[in-house]
């Protein structure tokens, strides 16, 4: 699959925007250590799922190591943002950037190609209030 000078300024977007939010974050003054209630996790080849209720004007991010056995995936968010802003940002197993989108893009996203082994999916947070919820899948 051939990458688009389009879909090279929209990673390059993303990822500025990803920065941009970690920088914010990190920037506050009184940063709690978690969303306020722990994750629901659950972390299996070609299946992640993520769920947290109850953040109150959290600052800051989480991180994780999933298989992915495809080139891409699916990611469905179901979030209830209420304030602030969170971000789901994924990488594949060379470290390039394949998925950047706000946790109120709610629905059926699919990533760009990838490469499979080990992607880190992680989720930042900026002054963020509400429940964030999504499930990421290996696309067949």
């Amino acid at each position: 699959m051939r990458t688009t000078i389009v879909q090279v300024y929209s990673r390059r977007a993303a990822l500025l925007g990803a920065m941009t939010l970690l920088i914010g974050a990190l920037a506050c003054d009184e940063v709690p250590s978690s969303p306020g209630s722990e994750p629901e996790i659950a972390n299996e080849t070609d299946s992640f799922a993520y769920q947290v209720t109850g953040v109150r004007s959290y600052s800051g991010s989480d991180f994780y190591t999933w298989e992915n056995t495809g080139a891409t995936a699916s990611v469905d968010i179901s979030s209830a943002p209420e304030s602030g802003s969170a971000l789901i940002v994924m990488t594949d197993a060379e470290g390039q950037h394949v998925f950047a989108e706000p946790v109120s893009s709610n629905g059926s996203l699919p990533s760009a190609a990838g490469t499979a082994g080990s992607w880190t999916i992680r989720v930042y947070y900026a002054s963020f209030t509400g429940n964030v919820n999504f499930r990421v899948q290996k696309k067949t």
